[in-house]
């Protein structure tokens, strides 16, 4: 019988956040044919693995030879005004499956999650995956949505008449989809405190301009403290922003899409009331209405611009 023991994954070794990385991507990529692996993917996960805190389950399994054969990862995350666990990977080398690892890694990650007084585990599972949907649900795991996916060649392509009678090939209502999905995953990463996932929706050329009052509306009192998008730099900051804030809540609406008739441009209307809090009581609080502008790149939208958040 094999013996197996277990420790904390050493997220300020290099070698072994390296090795994680690279194997932690090749799941997702069995399943998904989109997911391309290169050396970019590689380097954003590992800077994803590093963000992990002490407050979130990482454990690796080792064998006798004191080599990693297991890994499973579980964040704490924000849950209205609780906190719940993200399962966010669970691998098992192949030589040591169909031992038990996968079901003691989920074990030990559920004695994690009731010290830290989470109110429930959650994860998803590529729907091709059955292995891992019949542990989860052996372990007690149950369904309680669904993440359903139509391809483009699939759309329902409209028709769009612009006032000079020109006809352009565009649907209007697949981009605000498109749009909404966008701002949905922006929320999502604020919640979940998850910079990999924010950093998504930004256009390499974003600048971010905020106003230093909600009732500052002339922009002459404005500021600009993160410069041009730069992946490393923003994910610091934001990195620094989650550790020292817990968020509260975050409530976000809507008002508006609106896309331009070529079908390449975009702006959201979006009302959020946000609230972070520092353990030593500073508070943050984001509300009011906010301008988003988006633009089509050839990865799908980014957002360019934001007017930030303003009381009107």
């Amino acid at each position: 019988m094999n013996q197996y023991s277990y420790r904390r994954a050493q997220i300020e070794n290099d070698e072994e956040i390296n090795f994680i990385a690279k194997i932690d991507n090749t799941i997702p990529a069995k399943f998904d044919s989109d997911f391309i692996i290169n050396d970019k993917m590689n380097e954003d996960r590992a800077k994803f693995l590093k963000s992990c805190k002490e407050e979130d389950f990482f454990e690796v399994a080792l064998d006798t030879q004191n080599k990693i054969v297991a890994f499973h990862l579980v964040k704490k995350i924000p849950y209205f005004d609780r906190f719940a666990g993200r399962v966010d990977t669970l691998w098992v080398s192949p030589d040591h499956r169909q031992s038990g690892l996968a079901s003691a890694l989920k074990k030990r990650a559920e004695q994690w999650a009731i010290t830290q007084g989470l109110d429930h585990l959650h994860t998803w599972v590529h729907s091709d995956n059955q292995k891992m949907i019949s542990l989860n649900k052996k372990m007690g795991f149950k369904t309680v949505n669904y993440k359903m996916r139509k391809d483009k060649k699939d759309f329902n392509q409209i028709t769009v008449t612009t006032q000079d009678n020109a006809q352009t090939e565009f649907s209007k209502s697949v981009c605000e989809v498109e749009i909404q999905e966008i701002i949905d995953r922006e929320t999502q990463a604020w919640n979940e405190k998850n910079v990999e996932l924010l950093l998504s929706i930004f256009h390499p050329d974003m600048v971010w301009v905020w106003p230093t009052d909600a009732n500052k509306h002339d922009p002459m009192t404005w500021i600009s403290f993160l410069g041009k998008f730069n992946y490393d730099r923003w994910s610091k900051v934001y990195l620094d922003w989650f550790a020292n804030y817990e968020l509260k809540h975050n409530v976000r609406s809507t008002q508006k899409i609106s896309v331009t008739k070529q079908g390449d441009g975009a702006f959201a209307v979006v009302d959020i009331d946000t609230l972070w809090v520092t353990k030593t009581g500073e508070i943050s609080h984001w509300h009011g209405r906010t301008c988003k502008t988006y633009t089509k790149t050839a990865s799908g939208w980014k957002m360019i611009s934001q007017v930030g958040v303003l009381e009107y």
